[in-house]
């Protein structure tokens, strides 16, 4: 693993002048192709010297990494049904469906 080369380097010092920011962000700040961005992001994360701290929702509602820099635990993967719902404090999402749901699968739903 090489991460003193050029590519994860310019991550580093993007993210100490950011602070924590996702993928998209530090390419259009490092003027780096998306693509050398993930990698390099790759490899800094298998080195354990950036880590996910955060999630946003994107524009098409899917969620996005943000990293920030130094070793961490990883947030899991958030579970986002709408961007409507991810922004309501109110809503949460059970792991087991209602019990209404649940029965109109049933052929004699109740």
């Amino acid at each position: 693993m090489n991460t003193y080369a050029k590519n994860p380097t310019k991550i580093i010092n993007a993210l100490k002048a950011l602070g924590p920011a996702s993928s998209k962000r530090l390419a259009e700040v490092t003027k780096m192709p998306r693509g050398s961005v993930t990698g390099a992001l790759k490899i800094l994360h298998d080195a354990k010297m950036v880590h996910v701290g955060a999630w946003e929702l994107n524009r098409t509602t899917m969620p996005t990494r943000i990293y920030k820099l130094g070793p961490g635990i990883d947030l899991q993967t958030p579970i986002f049904l709408s961007r409507k719902k991810a922004d309501n404090p109110t809503h949460t999402r059970l792991p087991w469906p209602r019990a209404d749901v649940a029965a109109s699968w049933l052929r004699n739903s109740i």
